[in-house]
């Protein structure tokens, strides 16, 4: 269950990829970066950043045959990085945006903490 082969390391580090930027392309047109802070948008990142952390769990769970362990609480946290990356690419949003957005920081910081605890 802890132990990964090359196989299981290529297939979750190539899952991880995909849903990453499906994610981060998602998260451009429903969730567009922005510094204002409310009530409403955090509530968004909460609840978005628990969705995110969960679908990439289990997109791991399911091709690597339910793995676990702290190599894919890293992979699973690299893959939140690139949703959050991708992102603000896809939204075209200046770079320096990552520091002032600060709902978009708290669901990145949501969807690690889901992903590994999922993967735990």
């Amino acid at each position: 269950m802890y132990i990964l082969t090359p196989l299981d390391y290529a297939r979750a580090v190539a899952t991880a990829l995909v849903v990453g930027v499906a994610l981060g392309f998602a998260g451009a047109i429903v969730f567009r970066p922005t510094p204002a802070i409310g009530l409403l948008p955090l509530l968004f990142a909460f609840l978005s950043g628990t969705g995110a952390g969960t679908a990439i769990a289990e997109a791991l769970n399911v091709t690597t045959g339910r793995k676990r362990g702290r190599e894919m609480q890293f992979i699973a946290g690299g893959a939140v990085v690139l949703a959050a990356v991708a992102r603000l690419g896809f939204a075209g949003a200046p770079w320096l945006m990552a520091v002032r957005d600060v709902s978009g920081l708290l669901m990145v910081v949501i969807a690690v903490s889901v992903a590994s605890s999922r993967l735990r």
